[in-house]
């Protein structure tokens, strides 16, 4: 489940994904980033490596990495919020982005493995020299 955490009138976002995954994926297996509704086959929600960060219903663009690689995002909130209203500012405008980010979070583990045997098995077949 990813993490939000607020430094004075900024947020930060952290995945549980590494930037690398999205990168991988985005690269190969970019439906893997999506999720769409099953019967219209209309996309819900999307992640995206990105230069800049954006979030909202709609996706996520992740422009940077945190130390240990995981994907992060810094979204300023507007100045002078108590930090109850930095709450309920951050649920009104991000609740569902949240929502549909930890859904395909859980997915995307499975997807890099997948596409990781597949490069392993690819690999194998491969003869140098």
């Amino acid at each position: 489940m990813s993490k939000i955490k607020t430094l004075g009138d900024a947020m930060v976002l952290t995945s549980t994904v590494k930037l690398e995954d999205i990168m991988q994926l985005a690269k190969y297996n970019p439906k893997a980033l999506v999720i769409v509704e099953p019967k219209t086959e209309d996309e819900i929600f999307r992640i995206t490596p990105s230069f800049k960060p954006s979030f909202g219903k709609a996706g996520a663009a992740f422009n940077t990495a945190n130390a240990d690689g995981f994907a992060e995002m810094t979204i300023l909130l507007p100045a002078g919020l108590s930090n109850e209203e930095k709450l309920t500012w951050i649920k009104e405008c991000y609740g569902v982005g949240l929502l549909e980010l930890n859904k395909i979070e859980t997915t995307i583990a499975s997807a890099v493995a997948e596409l990781n045997g597949k490069f392993d098995t690819m690999t194998e077949s491969i003869t140098i020299g």
